[in-house]
């Protein structure tokens, strides 16, 4: 289904000439100024993204990259997740990335961003 999405917003989009996308290393990226927020391809994604399973696939694309991931629950307030260097002890690093938020996939997916963000700068 996800495929599907993606690939009706190719469809829809390629004539744009806003329509722009590349891959960098293993990530692969998509952009469009003209895009809706509530369009059914990223419904689809954000379903994926808030999920287990996606939850599951950012873990080891992270692995794949180097890092292990903690997770910490905090009763109804939220999670913690914790990205570190794979092989390191598991301590603060400054390659340590940290996010809390209400939801464990928001958390994932935010420490996961910050933890890109510090590997390309």
């Amino acid at each position: 289904m996800l495929l599907q999405a993606l690939d009706a917003f190719i469809q829809k989009h390629r004539r744009c000439s806003e329509l722009d996308g590349g891959v960098e290393g293993d990530r692969v990226w998509m952009t469009c100024s003209c895009v809706q927020a509530d369009l059914p391809a990223l419904g689809a994604l954000r379903s994926w993204l808030n999920s287990w399973r996606g939850l599951g696939d950012i873990e080891r694309g992270m692995a794949r990259q180097g890092y292990d991931l903690q997770l910490t629950r905090y009763d109804a307030r939220g999670g913690r997740a914790t990205l570190y260097p794979t092989g390191i002890d598991h301590s603060i690093t400054s390659a340590t990335a940290s996010a809390f938020k209400p939801s464990p996939w928001k958390a994932v997916e935010g420490v996961a961003s910050e933890a890109l963000k510090r590997a390309e700068a």
